[in-house]
């Protein structure tokens, strides 16, 4: 991240990043066969 962008937008982009990391967790721990299922398939 660019440390000259506004310190507001620096916050809020680091918070949405941290979302959508805890986001992605949260669903591979509700679906987990999903995760394993779309590996079968293409691979």
């Amino acid at each position: 991240m660019d440390r000259s962008a506004h310190p507001w937008i620096v916050a809020q982009t680091e918070k949405i990043d941290a979302l959508k990391t805890h986001r992605k967790n949260l669903m591979q721990q509700f679906f987990p066969a999903l995760e394993s299922d779309r590996e079968v398939s293409h691979g």
